[in-house]
């Protein structure tokens, strides 16, 4: 399994040099953590390229923040109104 690591690494990096030894360095360092922080490792990794992904970033969170507006509103269209304007005490205008 790790030299399948090493030549998904070489074939990213086909030059090889200080990419190629950094590459290997952090899958090495990596294989030794338990499973439950290698994951924590992906979600860092993951993290990092959204966050160096630009626009593309921004667009996401502008979708999940209409998805979470959707989601909060859904159903009130069909809720009854509970007060009428003549309720009003008073008018800002």
């Amino acid at each position: 399994m790790k030299d399948d690591i090493f030549l998904t690494v070489a074939m990213h990096f086909p030059a090889g040099g200080k990419e190629v030894i950094l590459a290997k360095e952090i899958v090495e360092r990596v294989q030794r953590l338990p499973e439950p922080l290698q994951a924590e490792v992906l979600d860092f990794v993951e993290f990092l390229l959204t966050k160096t992904s630009g626009e593309s970033g921004k667009e996401e969170d502008r979708r999940w923040m209409g998805f979470s507006l959707r989601s909060a509103f859904r159903g009130m269209d069909d809720e009854p109104e509970l007060y009428a304007d003549k309720d009003l005490k008073e008018r800002f205008q």
